[in-house]
């Protein structure tokens, strides 16, 4: 009887490894479409029993998917800058997880998340400028971002930039800043309490009406709403 128990444990670990190895595969080559298929076969076999509370059991088992899928991502091409913010926010809504039925829905979202950052930041595969550019970007999107200013500040000519930009990210360089600060701007709604125009001007917008016109030209929904449906 003892035998069999043990080989199950067994069985049940080398499921573990295994799915894990299939969700973190998925995360490093932005596969959507298979990040979706195993996070819709969640079963209870995949939660290792860690704590005699349940609800702090699968609490942890969120903090080591974050970990997880982090390193999955950062192995996909994604920048620690990207990688960082995402993560972070993760950490936090583990934290404020109260209810066992919620936590597997979260899992799904976590997993699904990070696939779509590595589509979305992976940077391994621009070349050095637009890698450059990218980076830039990031750290300043609270400033004002000219393309003349970030060429500037990269050693380019404007123009080059402009070029190079669009044809490897297929979009301009005002679009990707603007997506940016939206992502961002979600990010923050999301997590924080901050009033909405503090949110617009933290992230690069001064005028509070044309920031609530961009969020919802990208979310089909105002700041207001989405902070309340999030």
């Amino acid at each position: 009887m003892q035998h069999e128990t043990d080989l199950k444990e067994i069985r049940a670990m080398e499921l573990r490894y295994e799915y894990e190895n299939r969700m973190m595969d998925a995360i490093t080559h932005g596969d959507l479409s298979i990040a979706e298929s195993i996070t819709d076969s969640f079963t209870d076999s995949v939660f290792e029993e860690r704590s005699a509370d349940p609800l702090r059991n699968l609490q942890n088992y969120c903090i080591i998917m974050n970990t997880l899928c982090r390193k999955a991502a950062e192995a996909g091409g994604v920048h620690p800058v990207f990688l960082n913010e995402l993560s972070s926010d993760y950490a936090r809504r583990i934290e404020r997880l109260h209810h066992i039925n919620t936590i597997p829905l979260f899992m799904k979202e976590v997993i699904t998340g990070y696939c779509r950052l590595v589509q979305t930041h992976a940077v391994k595969s621009y070349s050095p400028t637009v890698q450059k550019a990218i980076l830039y970007l990031e750290r300043n999107l609270q400033n004002e971002l000219r393309l003349s200013h970030v060429a500037e500040a990269i050693s380019v000519s404007a123009g080059y930039l402009s070029a190079v930009f669009k044809k490897e990210t297929g979009r301009t360089l005002t679009d990707y800043i603007n997506t940016k600060r939206i992502d961002r701007a979600k990010h923050l709604l999301r997590s924080t309490d901050l009033q909405i125009q503090t949110i617009a001007q933290d992230c690069g917008f001064l005028d509070l009406h044309y920031f609530c016109r961009v969020f919802k030209s990208h979310t089909d929904t105002t700041p207001s709403a989405y902070r309340r449906d999030n």
